[in-house]
């Protein structure tokens, strides 16, 4: 299980509910979450609101 997956499912989140709140198709999240693509290709914005998102930091999430 990816840092990402831990980190929704701990706060109760589906891949929808965190795509949808930081403003990004599933598919796309998804992407991210199983390591088809790096967090260091996700826009600042909706790197910020991930983290918002899943109550930690920008830092922790690019660890």
């Amino acid at each position: 299980m990816s840092k990402l997956e831990s980190l929704r499912t701990a706060s109760g989140m589906s891949q929808i509910d965190v795509a949808d709140k930081i403003g990004m198709a599933r598919r796309m999240y998804q992407r991210y979450e199983t390591g088809e693509h790096s967090l260091d290709r996700m826009k600042y914005g909706q790197l910020k609101k991930l983290a918002e998102v899943l109550n930690t930091t920008i830092e922790e999430l690019i660890k």
